[in-house]
């Protein structure tokens, strides 16, 4: 039995150019490596891929496509070769597709004769300009505790006002207890919060008075957001750039985002609420609630009172 060799990259080129542009109009009929007849000596030729559609369903059209897998940016010399191709072919519009992009002289002299420069995208990096236009922000909830008003040498941690037995509305809770759950009353109701805004702040108070203490004081929360943008290098699409005119026609996929850690993960990067850019297209993840109690005491429960006092 004969083996099977595997494909060379500029054939799976070609098929993944032909598959796209037949999705991108199933009604067109797209034919890879087929050969038409030249202008000129009217002997068949070789074309990359060949498209035959109609314009509003009534004027017929031929459009040649050609596809160069190669590491180098199409140049100058090589537009020139592909127009000459496109004359013979009889075609009514050239497309060329480059694996690796367009010199910037090639692409000035496409644009004067009309032929239209593409890229393939498959799973790649947003890096080229105009594509990717729009942002990716993930916003998580947090906490920051103050205490209003100083609650003197009456307890060494916060864990150890936290434990604090207190009456919350006719009923006995400790302070920490009551807190959260003035925390949770509070909170807005982020679903219903306009798409785009960056998600609303609250907060909570318990007064503390108790023996002991020369005056009462406020046990507060507030509830902030940590913000994170994606860097550009970390989307990935799936599609067709046209440098002509900076169209891109295809999917976009954000980085992975880490729903359970502290962090989104690889591909973000935080930034403060003030640099969120609140104009223009973009992908939002809001993340919310939780149970605080573990995280306060870890975080701030070792600590004096003494330290989170706000004026």
């Amino acid at each position: 039995m004969a083996a099977i060799l595997p494909q060379p990259n500029w054939r799976r080129f070609e098929e993944a150019v032909a598959r796209f542009l037949q999705a991108l109009d199933p009604s067109a009929k797209v034919t890879q490596d087929v050969m038409t007849p030249d202008r000129e000596t009217g002997l068949p030729r070789q074309r990359d891929v060949w498209i035959e559609t109609t314009f509003g369903g009534h004027l017929p059209l031929g459009i040649l496509v050609s596809c160069k897998c190669m590491k180098a940016k199409i140049s100058q010399q090589e537009m020139d070769a592909f127009r000459g191709e496109l004359i013979a072919s009889n075609a009514s519009l050239g497309v060329l597709y480059s694996a690796a992009g367009f010199t910037a002289p090639a692409l000035a002299k496409a644009k004067k004769i009309g032929i239209d420069c593409c890229m393939l995208l498959e799973g790649r990096p947003a890096d080229l300009p105009g594509m990717l236009r729009f942002d990716g922000y993930c916003f998580r909830e947090r906490v920051r505790l103050t205490l209003r008003g100083d609650p003197g040498a009456a307890f060494d941690t916060i864990s150890d006002l936290f434990d604090l037995a207190v009456g919350d509305d006719g009923a006995r809770s400790t302070v920490i207890a009551s807190l959260l759950r003035h925390y949770e009353a509070e909170k807005p109701d982020i679903a219903a919060h306009p798409f785009g805004a960056v998600p609303p702040t609250w907060s909570a108070a318990v007064e503390i008075s108790a023996d002991g203490l020369a005056a009462p004081f406020q046990v507060q929360l507030d509830a902030t957001w940590r913000a994170f943008r994606s860097r550009r290098e970390a989307w990935l699409v799936n599609g067709s750039y046209c440098f002509n005119n900076e169209d891109f026609k295809g999917s976009y996929s954000t980085p992975v985002v880490d729903r359970l850690g502290d962090h989104p993960g690889p591909g973000w990067e935080e930034i403060d609420l003030a640099d969120v850019a609140l104009s223009g297209n973009r992908a939002w993840f809001v993340f919310h609630g939780g149970d605080w109690e573990p995280a306060l005491r870890d975080g701030v429960g070792a600590q004096s009172p003494r330290s989170l006092i706000q004026t």
